[in-house]
């Protein structure tokens, strides 16, 4: 990664809060975890939450386990055999290369060579078992978001280039960055959130009340 600065549009503290404690959505918490894998800021927020969260089952009572309980673990660790070593050894000549966040990289591989780029604007496609189209777009310099339609709920993640005020790792709803042209080429995930993330109406009070960042 390049140095520049770091995102300044980021999840809602819900939304950390709930990726702490794995109750998101399996896009949801793949589009979190490769926002976390750009921000400083929500790693250190994530780590207060799961610090507090470690706190609390400290204080819980301990629970008797069956005498078999260990052994049944390590037999179903030995079950996978030795972990295997991969090499991840980036060539020389893409030293300078884009790599997609890691959370990305099952799908996108690491610099995009699973990426099956179709058309210019919308790109590359795949669903979760279970949830809604996730896509990466590629979108040239100077283009407006406003000239490509997106669900009414999408939201993006920049994840390389730029759009205006935004940068790489921000999070944008298409919807108020309509007018945002790109900077540069820019690359995107979007996704569209499932109705189990959206928050509730006393979510979002919790999240103006305790000063929430968005």
């Amino acid at each position: 990664m390049t140095a520049q600065s770091h995102p300044h549009h980021h999840p809602c503290c819900n939304t950390l809060l709930r990726y702490a404690a794995g109750t998101l959505s399996p896009t949801m918490h793949m589009f979190v975890a490769s926002h976390l894998s750009y921000c400083p800021q929500c790693r250190q927020e994530l780590q207060a939450y799961e610090s507090q969260a470690g706190l609390g089952l400290e204080s819980l009572p301990p629970e008797e386990l069956d005498v078999g309980c260990l052994q049944n673990l390590l037999s179903k660790i030995d079950e996978h055999g030795p972990i295997a070593c991969i090499d991840v050894t980036i060539p020389i000549k893409q030293a300078n290369a884009f790599h997609y966040p890691e959370p990305l990289q099952p799908f996108a591989g690491v610099t995009g060579e699973r990426i099956r780029w179709e058309t210019s604007g919308m790109i590359s496609s795949w669903s979760m078992p279970g949830e809604r189209t996730t896509m990466i777009y590629k979108i040239s310099a100077r283009q407006s978001l406003a000239s490509i339609v997106f669900d009414k709920d999408a939201i993006l993640l920049i994840l390389n280039g730029g759009l205006d005020d935004y940068q790489r790792g921000d999070i944008v709803k298409p919807k108020s960055a309509a007018r945002a042209t790109t900077t540069s080429e820019t690359l995107f995930l979007v996704i569209t959130p499932a109705p189990s993330d959206k928050p509730s109406l006393l979510q979002c009070l919790m999240s103006f009340v305790f000063g929430d960042k968005k």
